[in-house]
């Protein structure tokens, strides 16, 4: 099945077949038009209490920190060194 067949327009829509679940083609077209332009949720505002709590996440196959700010904001960074590419947390914690 192509991925071109699953974008027609079609009159009557069942659901989508069980290769969009599967297919490597079909995650990347997702990610690059669902999950990289569009909000998505990636957790819970009590999941990060305290300035300094951070929840590492996987978004899209991508690794993700979330981070609560000193002015209470939940921002979000890629969880990887820059010059190492390591992971940088691996479980939830406070680093405040």
């Amino acid at each position: 099945m192509r991925l071109s067949s699953l974008i027609k327009d079609k009159k009557i829509a069942n659901g989508l077949p069980s290769v969009a679940y599967t297919d490597e083609k079909f995650l990347a077209l997702e990610s690059d038009t669902v999950f990289a332009k569009n909000w998505a949720f990636v957790g819970f505002v009590h999941e990060l209490v305290k300035p300094g709590d951070v929840l590492p996440i996987e978004l899209a196959g991508k690794p993700l920190l979330l981070v609560k700010n000193i002015r209470g904001e939940i921002v979000a960074f890629h969880n990887v060194c820059r010059h190492r590419c390591l992971k940088l947390v691996d479980q939830p914690k406070n680093t405040g």
